[in-house]
Order: C-alpha cells, then structure tokens, then sequence
C-alpha cells in the first residue's frame, strides 16, 4: 500500500501522452485525485493537444508537472508524442511550473514492490487503492488487441505514485 500520511503542498498535474491524445491526472492529496481522465484530439495534431494542456494548467493552477520520460533506453513513443512532451516542458518553464519526469523502469521498479509489474497490473493495484476507479479499470486483452482507451490515466496516476516514492 502507498504511504497515505505523505504530506505534500503540491498541486500536481500528472500527464501521459499517448497516440490519440492524453490521459491525466490531478491530485492534491496522494490516493484521492482531483480530476483524472483521458483527452482525445482528432485528429491528432500537438498544438490542439497543447492549447488543451494550457487551460488545464489554467484551471487547475498546478505547482508541478509529471510526464514521461521522452527519450529512454527502450523508448518505443513515437516522434510526434516526443515533440509533445518537450513542447509541454517548454509550456511549463515559460509559466515558471516544475516539471519532473520518470523512466518507465523507475515505474516498474516501484510497483515491483506490489508485485505489478505489467501495466495491467499497475492499474489494478491502482484500483485497489482508489476504489472510485474501479470502474474504469482495463479488461485483460489478448495480443492483438489494442490498449485500453483508459489505460493512459492509470499511466498517469502511476507517475505520480512513483513521484511520491522517490521523493519520500
């Protein structure tokens, strides 16, 4: 379980972008988020998906950003969701909002602890801990079968788990 006495002043705003948009999430105390959810931008287009982002960060105030690391080891994102994500830190610096990012072995090394290692495991041990998504939890797929249009804000909550446990 994730340490619920974490105490952080920080209004957070947890972003995974992905082929058809984003998923996000928004937390101020760490298993209850704000806001979470999935944007879908058609067609894809990045300054559609950044103009989205700004108001988000207009509306939400947020006193850091979580995203991705955009170019890893075993990086498999796609060149346009690259340029994105370095669009979104140049967003964040122009607006003076921190912007820390996370490998996604970081992630994997955290949730290891649990005993997730899959990303479908990680959004079912995310369901455990916040029951209010229960309902939107990924069904298991077979391998020809595209991700679930969820999984991009169960991406971005585990961002922020593993930023609370690197940064405790």
């Amino acid at each position: 379980m994730i340490d619920s006495t974490f105490v952080s002043s920080d209004r957070t705003l947890a972003i995974f972008p992905h082929g058809k948009g984003f998923g996000y999430a928004f937390f101020v105390e760490p298993l209850e988020p704000k806001h979470t959810g999935i944007v879908t931008i058609k067609p894809i287009d990045n300054n559609r998906c950044l103009r989205r982002i700004d108001a988000m960060i207009e509306t939400y105030q947020p006193t850091l950003i979580l995203l991705p690391t955009p170019n890893g080891k075993r990086n498999r994102k796609r060149k346009r969701v690259q340029a994105l994500l370095d669009d979104i830190t140049r967003l964040a610096k122009q607006v003076n909002i921190p912007v820390k990012t996370y490998y996604r072995e970081q992630i994997r090394m955290v949730f290891e602890q649990f005993e997730a290692r899959t990303k479908l495991e990680i959004a079912e041990k995310i369901c455990l801990w916040m029951e209010d998504l229960e309902k939107y939890q990924p069904i298991h797929r077979k391998r020809y079968m595209p991700e679930d249009y969820n999984q991009s804000m169960f991406d971005a909550i585990s961002l922020f788990i593993t930023h609370i446990h690197i940064t405790q």
